[in-house]
């Protein structure tokens, strides 16, 4: 795991088994705009502020354990599971077609798991 901050492991990028993290490789990516935006938003998570408008964070609910988060900035996603108090990012792309976020939802448990050492 990777802390996103360096006094906290709140909010954590996940790492997979080859060394590799699908989440920062997509950070990286990013204009520095929207850097900035998710930055603020793993601020808001490590602080424990509520963020609870779907224009910025949405529970994937579809029956599934853990329970999947999609972090938004304007075309861009993030994907997180919650344990507890910490926040584990997986993965991000550009926003999905509404029939693909069950499958960024199941991939995000693959990357979890993965990183766990744990197949399910």
């Amino acid at each position: 795991m990777i802390r996103v901050f360096a006094d906290s492991d709140i909010v954590v990028l996940v790492v997979r088994a080859n060394g590799g993290s699908d989440a920062l490789q997509f950070i990286h990516e990013l204009d520095r705009r929207y850097q900035a935006r998710f930055k603020r938003y793993f601020e808001r998570l490590r602080d424990g502020h509520a963020m609870q408008s779907p224009q910025h964070i949405r529970r994937l609910n579809d029956g599934s354990e853990p329970v999947v988060h999609e972090l938004k900035a304007d075309k861009y996603r993030l994907y997180l599971i919650r344990v507890g108090p910490r926040w584990f990012v997986t993965h991000g792309r550009e926003k999905p077609k509404d029939s693909q976020v069950a499958r960024e939802a199941q991939k995000a448990r693959v990357i979890f798991w993965e990183a766990r050492g744990e197949q399910r």
